[in-house]
């Protein structure tokens, strides 16, 4: 049970368990029995009840064995949004080196050849 981790749905989030993690406290399924039941398979029916008493209820979860993320996007979108969000950090990381690095010979769009024969040229 080192690593397992169970992911439960109710269209609005996924509900995430690590039993490993988990230090049996019951305060889920006190506070919340018609999600949490213990006695059931599978254990966790997020269709129990509203999506924000859900969320407070795992926000109780003293040993973060329980956890969940919002089902904003599809898998799709959240790729596209990673590609932009990387492709925009890394237009910030080369802003930062031309500002900090003044003197450094910069080469726009070369392909690898040109880069290669700059190289050896000012390297030997």
């Amino acid at each position: 049970m080192e690593n397992i981790t169970k992911k439960y749905n109710n269209g609005e989030i996924t509900i995430v368990w690590k039993p490993a993690v988990c230090i049996h406290s019951t305060k889920c399924f006190r506070s919340l029995p018609n999600v949490f039941d213990p006695r059931k398979r599978p254990w966790i029916t997020p269709a129990g009840t509203e999506t924000n008493q859900i969320i407070e209820q795992i926000n109780q979860c003293p040993s973060g064995a329980l956890s969940y993320f919002k089902n904003e996007m599809s898998l799709p979108q959240a790729v596209e949004a990673i590609k932009i969000n990387t492709r925009q950090y890394a237009k910030r990381q080369m802003t930062w080196f031309r500002n900090r690095m003044k003197d450094w010979n910069w080469r726009e769009n070369a392909d690898l050849s040109n880069i290669i024969a700059f190289t050896t040229e000012n390297i030997a």
